[in-house]
């Protein structure tokens, strides 16, 4: 699989992204879903571009994003932390420039912003990546 450069994703003054090649990658991507409620979903266990991400969640908690290769130790530092409210569904999106991960990406909720409180398994999670 070819990535098109950044540079080709880009048109006009720079501002807007070529939906031709924002196509072109879209169809390169890969999916990971936690197929039914979980607290965490390891997406990727080798360096990756994360272009996506998805969460519907029961209750009110923080949705952490390492990189990593498998869920990190409780009070481990997140890279990426947002919120979520309860009953609700959330979408981040990194297009046309993807958030890039060195060693591997995972998710999971927790009850703490800045450091891993894993929760309990009440979130579906999907996200996409290359």
């Amino acid at each position: 699989m070819t990535l098109p450069d950044l540079d080709d994703l880009r048109y006009g003054e720079g501002i807007y992204s070529d939906p031709v090649q924002v196509t072109e990658l879209a169809r390169q991507l890969n999916n990971a879903n936690s197929r039914g409620v979980a607290n965490s979903l390891i997406v990727k266990t080798s360096p990756g571009l994360l272009f996506g991400i998805t969460v519907s969640s029961v209750t009110s908690q923080f949705i952490l994003v390492f990189d990593a290769t498998a869920v990190p130790a409780e009070t481990t530092v997140p890279l990426i932390s947002f919120d979520i409210a309860a009953t609700s569904t959330k979408g981040i999106a990194w297009v046309p420039v993807p958030r890039g991960f060195s060693n591997g990406i995972v998710v999971c909720n927790s009850s703490t912003q800045h450091t891993k409180t894993i929760g309990t398994a009440n979130c579906i999670f999907d996200c996409q990546f290359v």
